[in-house]
């Protein structure tokens, strides 16, 4: 099984758990063990597409990992000049 197969698995896998919450179909004992495999299913997802992106970045030619920018979420802003018209005269 590829690693594609695998991530349609996990993400149908979460949809049914979803779909199954908003149906009402966990009893409330129930909730923490299921939002606990939810939150397992959502870190393996995260971790191949991760991954994925480290190999286009590999394939593209590229060996630096693209940064993740949510860590820096108050970046200052670029200091950008406006280009201005020469004075009429």
């Amino acid at each position: 099984m590829d690693l594609e197969e695998q991530k349609n698995i996990l993400n149908v896998f979460r949809q049914l758990i979803e779909m199954s919450q908003r149906r009402g179909v966990w009893m409330a004992n129930e909730m923490q063990h299921i939002g606990m495999t939810y939150n397992r299913v959502e870190s393996i997802l995260e971790g191949i597409e991760k991954f994925e992106e480290e190999e286009l970045s590999k394939k593209m030619g590229g060996d630096k990992p693209k940064e993740d920018k949510s860590k820096d979420k108050q970046s200052k802003p670029k200091n950008i000049k406006k280009k201005t018209d020469p004075p009429k005269e």
